[in-house]
C-alpha cells in the first residue's frame, strides 16, 4: 500500500491592491494537479462563489464596492472527498482613476512655445497627448509625460487637443481628458518691431528687427495695449539709440535690451 502526501496547498494566494476599473489576479498552487478549484468572496456574512471562478488563478474587473473583501479558494481533490481552504486574503480598492487637473485651452504665436499640462489621481500611469486633424485623433510624437511643450505652428490654428491618462498595471483602464483648443494668435510687425498677441488680448514686444536710431512704441496695437516686453525683444542691437516705450508697459522681460551698446536715452509716454 503506498500512501500518497495528503492534499495540501503550497502556495497561498496573497493580497491585493488595485484601483477600481483595473483588473486583479490571485493565484493558487497544490500538491496535486488532479484537483477542482472554487474561488470565493465573503459578502453579506456569508461566502459566495466567484461565478467561473474554478481554476487556479482568479482574474477579476474591480469594483469600488468590493473593497475590503475577504477572498479565499477550495481545492477539492477529484477521486476523493479531501479539500482544503486556502488562507483568506484582502482586496483593498483605490479611488478610481480620475484626472484632478485638466489641461487648458491656450492662444499663441506661430512661432512660440506653448505647454498643456495634467495632473491625474495616481502615479500609476501613462500619458499619451493627442491632436484632432483630419478628422480623427492624432497622436503626438513624444507627447507621452504629464506636461505636454510644443512649438506652434501657423497651421495649428483652432486644433483640439487632448490626453488619454492610463494605468500601467492595466492599460484598459483609461481616463480621457477635456478637449481643449488651441488658437494661433498672428504676429504684427509695425517699424520693424513685433509684436505678439497674448492670452489678455493684449500685446507684447517679441523683437525688432529695424534700423531706426530713434523709436517710439505705440500704446495701443489694433486697438489692444501693449503691456510688455519680451525676453530678449531688442538683444544686441546696436543701431537704436533712443526709445520711447508708453506707459502701459508694466513688464519688461530678461536682456529686454542686452547688447544695446548704442542705446542711451529710454523716456516714457502717454
Amino acid at each position: 500500500l503506498t500512501v500518497g502526501a495528503a492534499l495540501a496547498i503550497t502556495k497561498q494566494p496573497v493580497s491585493q491592491t488595485a484601483t477600481a476599473g483595473s483588473s486583479v489576479t490571485w493565484t493558487v498552487t497544490a500538491n496535486s494537479t488532479n484537483v477542482n478549484y472554487q474561488w470565493q468572496y465573503y459578502y453579506n456574512n456569508k461566502w459566495n462563489d466567484f461565478v467561473g471562478g474554478t481554476s487556479a488563478s482568479l482574474t477579476k474587473t474591480v469594483q469600488s464596492s468590493w473593497n475590503g473583501w475577504k477572498i479565499r479558494v477550495i481545492v477539492s481533490d477529484k477521486s476523493s472527498s479531501a479539500s482544503v481552504t486556502s488562507n483568506e486574503v484582502t482586496l483593498t480598492v483605490g479611488a478610481a482613476l480620475a484626472i484632478t487637473k485638466q489641461p487648458v485651452s491656450q492662444t499663441a504665436a506661430a512661432g512660440s512655445s506653448v505647454t498643456w499640462t495634467v495632473t491625474a489621481n495616481s502615479t500609476n500611469v501613462n500619458y499619451q497627448w493627442q491632436y484632432y486633424y483630419n478628422n480623427k485623433w492624432n497622436d503626438f510624437q513624444g507627447g507621452t509625460s504629464a506636461t505636454l511643450t510644443k512649438t506652434v505652428q501657423s497651421s495649428w490654428n483652432g486644433w483640439k487637443i487632448r490626453v488619454i491618462v492610463s494605468l500601467k498595471s492595466d492599460a484598459n483602464v483609461k481616463v480621457t481628458s477635456n478637449e481643449v483648443t488651441l488658437t494661433v494668435a498672428s504676429n504684427v510687425t509695425l517699424n520693424g518691431v513685433t509684436y505678439r498677441k497674448l492670452t489678455n488680448g493684449t500685446y507684447e514686444i517679441v523683437s525688432y528687427s529695424g534700423s531706426l536710431a530713434s523709436l517710439t512704441i505705440p500704446s495701443t496695437v489694433n486697438g489692444a495695449a501693449v503691456t510688455s516686453v519680451g525676453v530678449e525683444a531688442f538683444l544686441n542691437n546696436t543701431t537704436l539709440q533712443s526709445i520711447s516705450l508708453p506707459n502701459s508697459i508694466t513688464v519688461i522681460g530678461a536682456r529686454a535690451f542686452k547688447g544695446c551698446i548704442n542705446l542711451s536715452t529710454m523716456t516714457t509716454h502717454d
